[in-house]
């Protein structure tokens, strides 16, 4: 842990930031909706901490609530606390205007952030498909009342594979529902989705940076299965259906997970995922 008798008044990176708040009131968001006000009695270069006073509020939105309802909050405070780092996503002064942050000249004003970056527009997807999956080329309403389904939602997977053959897996934050499982990617195909091929390829872009061209083929859960895994949500209130699908995209090369939503990233052979990545810790969707 730093020294609290360590400043001077050289900032090269950003850290020296973090250092100019030692023994001062911050405020740390952390991923899964929490946030932290406190005291900064130390920290070191991996962004562990330590506070003092603290204040911490967690933000919780119920699945059967709607979207735009407001979240409810529990609030509790703690003498001491350690913070991992590979928690935080943002640090800053509690008082943007933090006197000692505006005396060093090379110092910036903005809060610290080891987040993503901001969310960037959906691109244009130019996308092909094989003629045997013609009967997703439609929007989440249209299949359901061509299908006569009535789902309370529906949900896209994309299986991407790089030139070795191995197969894209992302880890769930810690913080995030069913925590530290590792799935493909994937998420709700949206009403404002023009077809589910959109809807899944803007899943994959948001939750990975990769851009799909190609949908080859619809992936079951087994031989002789049909198309389409039905579950319901963590409390069994809402019955959903998944459609997953194996996409070719412009490059592999680039993979960048949003840490709010996922900690980690994989290409994982096929033997890796039968015998569960890494051992017996590791949790597969």
């Amino acid at each position: 842990m730093a020294d609290v008798g360590d400043e001077s008044n050289l900032v090269s990176e950003p850290l020296d930031l973090v250092r100019l708040l030692l023994d001062e009131v911050v405020f740390i968001k952390l991923r899964g909706d929490r946030e932290l006000k406190g005291k900064l009695y130390g920290y070191d270069s991996h962004c562990n901490i330590v506070l003092g006073d603290v204040e911490e509020t967690i933000y919780v939105v119920d699945d059967d609530e709607e979207p735009d309802a407001e979240p409810k909050t529990i609030s509790r405070k703690a003498e001491m606390l350690f913070v991992r780092g590979d928690s935080v996503v943002l640090i800053s002064p509690h008082h943007p205007a933090h006197p000692r942050l505006r005396s060093r000249r090379r110092a910036s004003q903005d809060p610290i952030s080891t987040s993503a970056p901001p969310a960037r527009a959906v691109p244009q997807f130019q996308l092909t498909f094989d003629p045997s999956l013609a009967a997703w080329n439609k929007s989440v309403q249209q299949w359901a009342a061509d299908n006569d389904k009535h789902f309370d939602g529906l949900a896209v997977g994309a299986h991407v594979y790089d030139p070795a053959g191995r197969v894209l897996l992302v880890q769930r934050a810690a913080g995030d529902s069913m925590p530290n499982l590792w799935e493909v990617p994937g998420g709700a195909a949206d009403a404002e989705d023009p077809t589910l091929f959109k809807a899944a390829a803007r899943e994959l872009w948001e939750e990975t940076g990769l851009r799909a061209r190609h949908l080859a083929r619809v992936i079951t859960e087994g031989r002789d299965r049909a198309p389409g895994s039905v579950f319901t949500n963590s409390r069994g209130t809402k019955i959903l259906c998944k459609f997953s699908f194996e996409i070719e995209v412009e490059s592999c090369e680039e993979v960048q997970i949003d840490p709010n939503e996922h900690q980690a990233y994989v290409w994982a052979s096929e033997e890796e995922v039968r015998a569960g990545r890494r051992g017996r810790s590791a949790r597969f969707l």
